[in-house]
């Protein structure tokens, strides 16, 4: 696992990210949904060519994350990832979706979005990149990284 920077941008995806309903997640470039408590929000993008990225912040968490990197100067712990380049890991970020107003993805629910794949269950968020197998689960009490 590996520590990084922030890989989206939040004013990005001011401007990019557009919640959409599962049905139509499947064509579009960027996707973002959050848990029915609203304690987690997720950006999915997709670079056109099928390698997907993934974001997702929770707001309250009880878990106790990896180390901060020694240059990580804001939040962490919050934030996992996804990434073809940096893998899956924790990351550092000023800001939060949490609190945004995207669609829902309801308990029992999955969206697809390039090659990550997303499922709501009501312990969690679990995303998997299925062309590399990396994943990772969020809770408020718990996370894994594989």
């Amino acid at each position: 696992m590996r520590n990084r920077r922030l890989a989206f941008n939040m004013s990005l995806a001011a401007g990019l990210f557009i919640g959409l309903p599962a049905a139509t997640a499947q064509a579009a470039e960027s996707v973002t949904f959050q848990a029915p408590s609203g304690n987690i929000a997720c950006v999915i993008a997709s670079d056109g060519s099928g390698a997907g990225l993934v974001r997702c912040d929770i707001g309250t968490f009880t878990y106790v994350p990896t180390a901060a990197p020694a240059d990580c100067h804001v939040k962490y712990g919050h934030t996992l990832e996804i990434s073809r380049t940096d893998g899956v890991g924790f990351s550092c970020a000023h800001d939060t979706m949490i609190g945004s107003s995207y669609s829902v993805l309801n308990y029992g629910q999955t969206i697809r979005n390039g090659s990550i794949e997303c499922s709501s269950d009501v312990s969690g968020i679990t995303c998997t990149d299925t062309s590399t197998r990396h994943y990772f689960y969020v809770s408020r009490q718990d996370y894994r990284m594989g």
